[in-house]
């Protein structure tokens, strides 16, 4: 922590709200810079000749396919999943040991949303929450030592575009407790008597919740899903693949300077730092590129 400088960045975007707030500024900008974006195309190959990147082949919802032509790929999917896009034999056995490693700590989440109509009043105090802490954890257990077991947050506090005027968005949140890759509660009545509890425990430390909720809804998230292996101490592969030129991994299971809140963030751009530095050369400026030239692409 002595290491950490600077200020949170909370996402408050004037047009849309939660974790879109963070992206749209930079969707406003990329576009100003003349950037084109292909929504709804998923990466199902990354294509190369004699171990360096030549572009990317995707499809839509209707399998329709779509190629293209490009030195540098930026994939944004965590490292494991990387053999999803190249062959195995083409990927660093050290990378892909780590990635696996990585893949150990991944966690299944168990949600619950509620759109409530005005805030709840605390029954401790008899006053309306006021939003003070951004993130309240739920422990159990008797005596000094206790288990964490979820939280909730206001996610309308941080972001008022997150629910409708005079409204707030209420979020629950109960982690699975395996390191076990893969889905890790045995079916969804499992996964929903653990959320249950925080529920609970909520209807309890506000007084008149159930008066305030408009609505309500579960969600069940696959890992990796919140802060899974962010702060885990073990190494993490690196955001450059040494065996293909022009292929960089910028996800959370990347190894870098960032904290677990910016982790992703800090690895896309070493990804780029990387990439101008090694391919730089390969660039075209909007004057002189043509239709059918090399351009990045990011999966």
């Amino acid at each position: 922590l002595n290491h950490v400088h600077g200020v949170a960045i909370l996402p408050n975007d004037p047009e849309v709200g939660a974790m879109q707030g963070v992206i749209q500024p930079w969707y406003r900008r990329l576009k100003q810079l003349g950037a084109d974006f292909h929504l709804g195309w998923k990466p199902v190959e990354i294509t190369t000749d004699n171990d360096e990147v030549t572009g990317l082949v995707a499809v839509n919802d209707g399998s329709l396919v779509r190629t293209f032509a490009a030195p540098i790929v930026i994939a944004d999917w965590p490292g494991w999943r990387l053999t999803d896009l190249v062959e195995e034999r083409q990927l660093p056995r050290a990378f892909m040991d780590a990635a696996r490693e990585a893949q150990a700590y991944g966690t299944e989440t168990a949600s619950w949303w509620a759109g409530l109509t005005r805030l709840p009043t605390v029954r401790k105090t008899g006053q309306a929450e006021d939003l003070s802490s951004p993130w309240e954890r739920v422990l159990y257990g008797n005596g000094a030592i206790r288990r964490y077991r979820g939280g909730f947050f206001f996610p309308s506090a941080f972001s008022p575009k997150s629910a409708p005027p005079g409204r707030h968005l209420l979020c629950a949140e109960a982690p699975s407790r395996s390191n076990q890759p893969g889905r890790q509660w045995r079916s969804w009545a499992e996964a929903k008597q653990v959320i249950d509890t925080i529920v609970d425990y909520l209807h309890d430390y506000y007084l008149d919740l159930a008066e305030c909720i408009e609505w309500s809804s579960y969600q069940n998230t696959d890992p990796p899903s919140i802060m899974a292996w962010y702060a885990k101490p073990f190494y993490r592969h690196p955001v450059k693949v040494d065996s293909i030129d022009g292929l960089y991994v910028a996800s959370a299971s990347a190894e870098g300077d960032g904290s677990w809140i910016d982790i992703e963030a800090c690895s896309a751009l070493m990804a780029v730092r990387l990439a101008e530095a090694e391919r730089g050369h390969l660039r075209r400026g909007p004057a002189t590129a043509q239709a059918g030239q090399p351009a990045e692409a990011t999966a």
